[in-house]
């Protein structure tokens, strides 16, 4: 399914946005990605299934895929509405599984939805 379970510190929410800080952690089906800080913003238009598709993570953000790829970064930024995610490092990125190590300044991932 799309549950996802958010967990953070703090915690604020005006109606479009969803602030949250300190040790936030979000887990889906993908896997578990933790970060010091997090905006969620809200779809009124419904253009997705998601009601927050935009979502920015930043500082030490850290994506355990459930296959096990790791990916590590300063910034990121997930819209689900363009199936899309810019991933920014400062210093780099770095992702890493069975295969090896990659190490990149920025990278955009797009990718589709499999039922």
């Amino acid at each position: 399914g799309y549950e996802t379970t958010i967990v953070s510190d703090e915690a604020r929410y005006n109606g479009d946005l969803i602030t949250l800080s300190g040790n936030v952690n979000v887990e889906n089906s993908m896997g578990k990605v933790t970060a010091e800080y997090a905006v969620l913003k809200r779809d009124p238009d419904h253009t997705s299934k998601i009601d927050f598709p935009w979502i920015d993570l930043k500082n030490n953000v850290r994506l355990q895929l459930k296959d096990g790829g790791l990916l590590q970064c300063d910034s990121l930024h997930l819209d689900y509405t363009k199936m899309s995610s810019l991933i920014e490092g400062h210093p780099q990125i770095s992702y890493s599984d069975t295969m090896g190590e990659v190490l990149a300044d920025k990278a955009i991932v797009d990718y589709s939805e499999i039922n």
